[in-house]
Protein backbone atom coordinates (compact mmCIF):
# COMPACT_ATOMS: atom_id res chain seq x y z
CA UNK A 1 0.00 0.00 0.00
CA UNK A 2 1.72 3.31 -1.07
CA UNK A 3 0.83 5.81 1.76
CA UNK A 4 2.79 7.45 4.13
CA UNK A 5 3.24 5.86 7.82
CA UNK A 6 1.93 8.82 9.42
CA UNK A 7 -1.29 8.79 7.13
CA UNK A 8 -2.53 5.41 6.56
CA UNK A 9 -5.11 5.09 9.65
CA UNK A 10 -6.58 8.42 8.34
CA UNK A 11 -6.77 7.51 4.78
CA UNK A 12 -7.66 3.94 6.02
CA UNK A 13 -10.85 5.50 7.71
CA UNK A 14 -11.75 7.58 4.57
CA UNK A 15 -12.06 4.70 2.61
CA UNK A 16 -13.62 2.42 4.89
CA UNK A 17 -16.33 5.03 5.76
CA UNK A 18 -16.73 6.30 2.24
CA UNK A 19 -17.01 3.03 0.53
CA UNK A 20 -20.70 1.84 -0.71
CA UNK A 21 -20.87 -1.07 1.94
CA UNK A 22 -20.54 1.86 4.46
CA UNK A 23 -17.74 -0.54 6.40
CA UNK A 24 -17.70 2.47 9.07
CA UNK A 25 -20.93 4.12 10.00
CA UNK A 26 -21.17 8.14 10.17
CA UNK A 27 -21.31 8.32 13.66
CA UNK A 28 -18.09 6.79 14.45
CA UNK A 29 -15.97 7.89 11.42
CA UNK A 30 -17.08 11.97 12.52
CA UNK A 31 -16.17 11.33 15.88
CA UNK A 32 -12.91 9.93 14.97
CA UNK A 33 -12.65 12.85 12.02
CA UNK A 34 -13.03 15.57 14.54
CA UNK A 35 -10.62 14.50 17.02
CA UNK A 36 -8.03 14.60 14.04
CA UNK A 37 -9.45 17.28 12.48
CA UNK A 38 -6.22 19.12 11.88
CA UNK A 39 -4.53 15.82 10.11
CA UNK A 40 -7.69 15.94 8.33
CA UNK A 41 -7.45 19.67 6.83
CA UNK A 42 -3.67 18.38 6.01
CA UNK A 43 -5.24 15.71 3.88
CA UNK A 44 -8.15 16.93 2.08
CA UNK A 45 -9.24 19.52 -0.44
CA UNK A 46 -10.85 22.65 0.58
CA UNK A 47 -14.23 21.24 -0.82
CA UNK A 48 -13.80 18.10 0.89
CA UNK A 49 -12.49 20.09 4.29
CA UNK A 50 -15.65 22.44 4.03
CA UNK A 51 -17.94 19.54 3.78
CA UNK A 52 -16.78 17.05 6.85
CA UNK A 53 -16.65 20.27 8.78
CA UNK A 54 -20.35 20.62 8.07
CA UNK A 55 -21.50 17.08 8.23
CA UNK A 56 -23.92 16.10 10.92
CA UNK A 57 -24.93 12.79 11.45
CA UNK A 58 -28.83 14.07 12.07
CA UNK A 59 -28.85 15.09 8.49
CA UNK A 60 -28.93 12.95 6.45
CA UNK A 61 -28.48 14.90 3.15
CA UNK A 62 -25.15 16.29 4.56
CA UNK A 63 -23.65 12.82 5.44
CA UNK A 64 -24.76 11.47 1.52
CA UNK A 65 -22.65 14.88 0.00
CA UNK A 66 -19.95 14.24 2.55
CA UNK A 67 -19.32 10.32 1.24
CA UNK A 68 -19.95 12.03 -2.26
CA UNK A 69 -17.25 14.26 -1.64
CA UNK A 70 -15.08 11.65 -0.46
CA UNK A 71 -15.47 9.44 -2.81
CA UNK A 72 -14.05 11.49 -5.25
CA UNK A 73 -11.65 12.41 -3.44
CA UNK A 74 -9.78 9.37 -2.86
CA UNK A 75 -10.84 8.45 -6.90
CA UNK A 76 -8.28 11.00 -7.74
CA UNK A 77 -5.79 10.74 -4.83
CA UNK A 78 -6.11 7.08 -3.06
CA UNK A 79 -8.19 4.84 -6.21
CA UNK A 80 -4.78 2.58 -5.39
CA UNK A 81 -5.06 1.76 -1.81
CA UNK A 82 -9.27 1.88 -2.03
CA UNK A 83 -8.95 -0.91 -4.05
CA UNK A 84 -6.68 -2.94 -1.87
CA UNK A 85 -9.02 -1.29 1.12
CA UNK A 86 -12.68 -1.72 0.74
CA UNK A 87 -13.73 -5.36 0.33
CA UNK A 88 -14.76 -7.59 2.44
CA UNK A 89 -11.83 -9.62 2.42
CA UNK A 90 -9.49 -7.11 3.97
CA UNK A 91 -12.08 -5.82 6.23
CA UNK A 92 -12.46 -9.65 7.79
CA UNK A 93 -8.58 -9.72 7.91
CA UNK A 94 -8.74 -6.50 10.28
CA UNK A 95 -11.94 -7.68 12.16
CA UNK A 96 -10.03 -11.07 13.20
CA UNK A 97 -6.20 -9.43 13.89
CA UNK A 98 -4.49 -8.24 16.96
CA UNK A 99 -4.94 -4.87 15.52
CA UNK A 100 -6.00 -2.62 18.67
CA UNK A 101 -6.62 1.08 17.05
CA UNK A 102 -9.43 3.07 16.10
CA UNK A 103 -9.92 1.18 12.47
CA UNK A 104 -10.09 -1.99 13.65
CA UNK A 105 -12.59 -1.01 16.87
CA UNK A 106 -14.91 0.47 14.45
CA UNK A 107 -14.61 -2.19 12.55
CA UNK A 108 -15.45 -4.81 14.88
CA UNK A 109 -18.08 -2.55 16.64
CA UNK A 110 -20.09 -2.79 13.73
CA UNK A 111 -19.33 -6.15 12.62
CA UNK A 112 -18.74 -8.47 15.21
CA UNK A 113 -20.60 -8.89 18.66
CA UNK A 114 -19.11 -10.10 21.78
CA UNK A 115 -21.69 -12.49 23.66
CA UNK A 116 -20.46 -10.91 27.05
CA UNK A 117 -18.29 -8.82 28.88
CA UNK A 118 -17.77 -8.19 32.69
CA UNK A 119 -17.25 -5.44 35.12
CA UNK A 120 -15.61 -6.07 38.29
CA UNK A 121 -15.65 -2.93 40.44
CA UNK A 122 -14.31 -4.64 43.74
CA UNK A 123 -11.12 -3.18 42.86
CA UNK A 124 -11.61 0.34 41.98
CA UNK A 125 -10.43 2.81 44.54
CA UNK A 126 -10.87 6.04 42.48
CA UNK A 127 -12.25 7.94 39.43
CA UNK A 128 -9.43 7.28 37.08
CA UNK A 129 -9.29 3.67 38.07
CA UNK A 130 -12.70 3.65 37.06
CA UNK A 131 -12.77 5.06 34.23
CA UNK A 132 -9.91 2.99 33.16
CA UNK A 133 -11.67 -0.17 33.60
CA UNK A 134 -14.66 1.23 31.23
CA UNK A 135 -12.71 2.42 28.49
CA UNK A 136 -11.04 -1.18 28.51
CA UNK A 137 -14.51 -3.02 28.99
CA UNK A 138 -16.26 -1.26 26.30
CA UNK A 139 -12.98 -0.52 24.23
CA UNK A 140 -13.82 2.98 24.19
CA UNK A 141 -11.24 5.24 20.87
CA UNK A 142 -8.02 5.36 21.76
CA UNK A 143 -8.35 9.10 21.71
CA UNK A 144 -10.97 9.49 24.43
CA UNK A 145 -10.47 11.87 27.20
CA UNK A 146 -10.21 10.42 31.15
CA UNK A 147 -12.96 12.83 32.91
CA UNK A 148 -16.80 12.61 33.16
CA UNK A 149 -17.22 15.12 30.37
CA UNK A 150 -15.17 12.69 27.97
CA UNK A 151 -17.15 9.84 29.01
CA UNK A 152 -20.81 11.68 28.80
CA UNK A 153 -19.60 12.65 25.12
CA UNK A 154 -18.43 9.15 23.99
CA UNK A 155 -19.81 6.81 25.80
CA UNK A 156 -22.36 5.65 23.32
CA UNK A 157 -19.92 4.51 20.86
CA UNK A 158 -18.02 2.05 23.12
CA UNK A 159 -18.14 -1.30 21.55
CA UNK A 160 -20.66 -3.04 24.04
CA UNK A 161 -21.36 -6.85 24.21
CA UNK A 162 -24.83 -8.35 24.33
CA UNK A 163 -24.60 -8.64 27.74
CA UNK A 164 -22.25 -6.37 30.02
CA UNK A 165 -22.20 -7.71 33.72
CA UNK A 166 -21.23 -5.62 36.09
CA UNK A 167 -20.06 -7.19 39.80
CA UNK A 168 -19.79 -5.04 42.81
CA UNK A 169 -21.54 -1.99 42.17
CA UNK A 170 -22.32 -2.04 45.65
CA UNK A 171 -19.01 -1.74 46.78
CA UNK A 172 -18.08 0.84 44.80
CA UNK A 173 -21.00 2.95 46.30
CA UNK A 174 -18.94 3.25 49.84
CA UNK A 175 -16.01 3.97 47.65
CA UNK A 176 -17.01 6.53 45.49
CA UNK A 177 -20.55 7.27 45.94
CA UNK A 178 -20.50 10.86 43.55
CA UNK A 179 -18.97 9.00 40.85
CA UNK A 180 -21.09 5.74 41.43
CA UNK A 181 -24.21 7.35 40.38
CA UNK A 182 -22.88 9.38 37.25
CA UNK A 183 -21.78 6.09 36.04
CA UNK A 184 -24.87 4.73 36.72
CA UNK A 185 -26.42 7.38 34.56
CA UNK A 186 -24.15 6.48 31.90
CA UNK A 187 -25.36 2.90 31.59
CA UNK A 188 -28.82 3.97 31.63
CA UNK A 189 -28.59 6.84 28.90
CA UNK A 190 -26.42 5.66 26.56
CA UNK A 191 -25.82 1.31 26.99
CA UNK A 192 -27.42 0.27 23.23
CA UNK A 193 -30.58 -1.16 23.02
CA UNK A 194 -29.13 -4.52 22.07
CA UNK A 195 -26.72 -4.50 25.39
CA UNK A 196 -28.34 -5.96 28.75
CA UNK A 197 -26.76 -4.37 31.65
CA UNK A 198 -26.81 -7.52 34.17
CA UNK A 199 -25.87 -6.19 37.75
CA UNK A 200 -23.97 -9.01 40.22
CA UNK A 201 -23.95 -8.65 43.68
CA UNK A 202 -21.33 -7.91 45.84
CA UNK A 203 -19.13 -11.08 47.15
CA UNK A 204 -17.58 -9.30 49.73
CA UNK A 205 -18.54 -9.99 53.00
Amino acid sequence: MDLEFGKIIFIEMLILFASKEGYINADDFLKFAYAHIEEYERILDEETYLSLLSANTSNKESINELISKLSTFISKNYAGPADEIANDAYVERVAGSERTDDVARCIRKLYIRRDKAQMDLKEVTSRDDLIKLIKQTITLPSWCGNGWDAMNDIFGAGDFPIVLEVKNMDVLEKRLPEDTQIFKKLLSKYTPDYCRVKYVDSDVT
